[in-house]
């Protein structure tokens, strides 16, 4: 469930974009996932997820 959620994430900050859920039975498809270290978490090395889809705003509460 983790890739399933990772991608729709992905998906979501794409406008839909479709991904496709990899096999990771599959040595050929985890090999193409073995250097994805992107992070939402702020201050991480490779962010390349943002942490949200807007920025936050307290005021607009």
């Amino acid at each position: 469930m983790s890739a399933v959620g990772i991608l729709a994430r992905r998906s979501s900050f794409e406008n839909g974009k479709e991904y496709r859920i990899p096999d990771f039975r599959s040595k050929e498809e985890r090999k193409l996932y073995e250097n994805d270290n992107a992070s939402p978490f702020p201050g991480a090395e490779n962010q390349c997820v943002p942490p949200c889809s807007q920025p936050y705003d307290p005021a607009a509460i």
